[in-house]
């Protein structure tokens, strides 16, 4: 995959050499890199790095049939049936006449920039979801654009200050919202939108915005099921063509079964990868899917100790974006490759046809009481657990505005429908700014692709009525008519067949409510363990069984000059340790989210330091 950055100043007055000699360094960091593509001049300093077996072409592309001197660079990959020229020929014309139509052609996960030098304009465009996201930042009339934050950071060449309201978000939500980053001025920009800058200033506007929009409330779930199994059959060989060996990381879930299922493994060879412990259920189930499908399944096993020894690789790459322990599969990038070289991903398919909606959504109308039901399913905990580290005078300064940041982003969504702008709401924040953050860890290793983001999937989905959707109904058609062999293998999230029947699927709902609540209870009073067997890890508990996490990374963090006296209550932290290596509590979310913010701050000053160093200390 490329690493674009771009800094852009339209006075003319900038050190492109040296400001490219920035960029390089960070964007490259333990890479063994195919070609880095530059374009210098006194306005602009852009650099691409292209790795091997990247999606993208050689670059700078230059627009041959617009503006003579005109450039453009690619950060990611665009998948069209008429193949790569068709693809560029479309961000050609996209970039060349920003018209909403021929962006709305555009399909990948991708951005684009065009640099033009007579008018010292650029004009950057993001993908419909924002699925690769890209940050900007601007001080004193010079913009920074780069796909990874570090490289913003040495641009500026200074040292960065954190967003206290950002920090409290990642606390929070596990994720920021909107624009907002964990650092100060660095933004992420919207997706669906064309992005333009001169010596006028910036300037932004959409081309589209996710929003469900039924042909018709009356389709049944069955005939809508059938136009998603065909749009994601259609749409698959655009993601397996080329040399590149491929692999799938497969769970027991919905999303990835109905990629897999797919492939014509007869015409493409791609092995399938499972993360977890032998016993628990994504493993079992995957390997069940993999025999049906004709897959060489390997599985990856967690050893007993391994979050200490893969921390700061983590956060290096997803750049606090999430908690590190989400993004692990960095411990296992030297087996992986010896399989594959691009890896394709099963995100978003769930909470497109509705695998994130609660029943009390479909009769809640937008406003305060949908707000609050959005607000207490995206805490990562209570309101009281997330305020126990930090100082109290803080907290309670920052939380109102927190709860105006969480306000604005569910009432800036025009939907009529509570089950429409909850699920938007998902789409735009929780999967833009969690989600699509993953890939990262991977991503300076391998390609990594997202098939259900395909435009064709998507559009499809977007027509979905709330029947269909509910309980996923639209989705469970097109698996268990659309792909029926599948559908007798057992679904993670309930440890059955995936079923049609709704009675039934109620039923089995409260039954795993009961189960989850008894469980609860259970473990709370030390008669029920760890649960491995239906759980996909226990972070808490690999958490315990690795000392070095809090002896080589949290305490001296905790003891050392960067840690934000001013934001958290230190003996607040201690506390909380205590209390979860006791087993008193599990503060696995908190924890895991202070060592990533904790490891990012080390981070940033080491860029700064090595690219001060590396010229001469400017």
């Amino acid at each position: 995959m490329p690493d674009l950055a771009v800094v852009f100043d339209p006075s003319g007055s900038l050190d492109a050499p040296s400001v490219a000699g920035r960029l390089e360094g960070v964007l490259e960091a333990g890479n063994a890199r195919f070609k880095t593509a530059r374009v210098l001049d006194p306005c602009i300093a852009a650099v691409n790095v292209l790795k091997r077996f990247s999606f993208a072409p050689d670059q700078p592309l230059r627009d041959e049939d617009g503006n003579g001197d005109a450039w453009m660079m690619v950060d990611g990959a665009l998948f069209h049936k008429g193949g790569a020229d068709k693809a560029l020929n479309d961000l050609r014309v996209g970039l060349r006449s920003q018209d909403e139509k021929a962006l709305f052609a555009l399909n990948g996960q991708f951005n684009g920039i065009k640099y033009i030098p007579s008018e010292k304009r650029l004009v950057i465009v993001t993908d419909r979801l924002g699925s690769r996201p890209l940050y900007h930042s601007c001080e004193g009339g010079k913009h920074v654009i780069a796909s990874e934050m570090k490289a913003v950071v040495a641009a500026a060449g200074r040292p960065v200050a954190l967003d206290h309201l950002g920090v409290l978000e990642l606390f929070a939500f596990g994720h920021n919202l909107g624009s907002r980053t964990v650092l100060e001025r660095i933004n992420v920009l919207p997706p669906g939108s064309v992005v333009t800058i001169d010596e006028k200033g910036l300037r932004t506007s959409s081309y589209f915005k996710y929003r469900y929009q039924p042909l018709t409330e009356n389709a049944s779930s069955a005939f809508c099921g059938e136009g998603l199994a065909e749009a994601v059959r259609e749409s698959m060989p655009l993601y397996l063509e080329g040399s590149a060996r491929k692999c799938i990381f497969l769970s027991g879930g919905l999303d990835s079964r109905i990629i897999a299922a797919s492939i014509d493994t007869d015409r493409y060879h791609v092995d399938a990868v499972t993360f977890g412990y032998p016993e628990a259920r994504d493993v079992r189930y995957a390997a069940r899917l993999s025999e049906l499908l004709g897959f060489e399944h390997q599985i990856m096993t967690y050893p007993r100790v391994y979050l200490s020894k893969v921390i700061r690789r983590v956060v290096e790459r997803t750049e606090c974006a999430t908690a590190f322990h989400h993004s692990t599969s960095v411990l296992f990038h030297d087996e992986i490759a010896k399989r594959a070289e691009s890896i394709l991903v099963g995100f978003c398919g769930d909470v497109f046809s509705g695998g994130h909606l609660r029943p009390g959504m479909f009769s809640t109308r937008p406003g305060s009481g949908l707000a609050g039901m959005l607000f207490d399913r995206a805490l990562c905990g209570s309101v009281k657990e997330v305020s126990r580290i930090f100082r109290d005078d803080v907290f309670k300064s920052l939380w109102s505005g927190l709860d105006a940041a969480f306000r604005e982003s569910v009432n800036s969504i025009q939907d009529q429908a509570g089950h429409d702008v909850a699920d938007v709401w998902d789409v735009v924040n929780r999967q833009r700014r969690f989600t699509f953050s993953a890939p990262k860890v991977d991503r300076r290793r391998f390609e990594v692709v997202a098939p259900l983001l395909d435009n064709r999937f998507v559009e499809q989905v977007l027509s979905l009525p709330a029947s269909a959707r509910k309980g996923q109904a639209a989705y469970r058609h097109a698996i268990v008519t659309g792909f029926p062999l599948i559908s007798g293998v057992p679904w993670t999230a309930t440890g059955r067949p995936i079923r049609l029947n709704r009675a039934a699927d109620r039923a089995e709902e409260a039954a795993r409510l009961g189960i989850k609540a008894c469980r609860l209870a259970l473990s709370k009073l030390g008669l029920f363990g760890s649960g491995l067997g239906w759980r996909f890890r226990d972070i808490g508990e690999e958490m315990r069984n690795d000392p070095e996490l809090f002896d080589g990374h949290l305490f001296p963090f905790l003891e050392g000059p960067r840690f934000p006296e001013e934001l958290f209550d230190r003996k607040a932290v201690m506390e909380l340790v205590k209390d979860h290596m006791g087993r008193k509590k599990d503060a696995s979310h908190l924890l895991s989210t202070l060592l990533t913010v904790g490891e990012f701050l080390d981070l940033c000053s080491e860029w700064v330091k090595r690219e001060r160093k590396a010229h001469g200390g400017t």
